[in-house]
Order: C-alpha cells, then structure tokens, then sequence
C-alpha cells in the first residue's frame, strides 16, 4: 500500500526535474522537510498513545 501513497511525490518529482534541472534541490528539500513533519507527526501519535495507555494502567 506504501507504494500507491509514494507514487504521486514521485511523478511529481519526475515532472518537476524535466522542467527545471535545478529544480531537483528544492524538491529534495521539500521531501525531507515533508519527511521530518511526517516522522514527528507519527512519534507524537505514538507518544499520545503510550501516555494513554500508562495512564489506564
């Protein structure tokens, strides 16, 4: 399913490096900066999760 969600990003990516060679460094900061949200995004659920849980406990 990972596949479908990565697709867009990449044909987006494809499109923006035919139409500008120097475009690929703006992209590449996009993806990590959208990368790092995701990833604080995901261990903020978590964390939310684990607090939950200790306090049912």
């Amino acid at each position: 399913m990972s596949g479908h969600v990565y697709t867009p990003g990449a044909v987006w990516l494809a499109l923006l490096l035919m139409q500008n060679a120097e475009g690929w460094r703006f992209a590449l900061l996009m993806v990590a900066i959208i990368t790092g949200l995701l990833i604080s995004l995901v261990r903020a659920i978590k964390g939310k999760h684990e607090s939950a849980g200790d306090k049912q406990n």
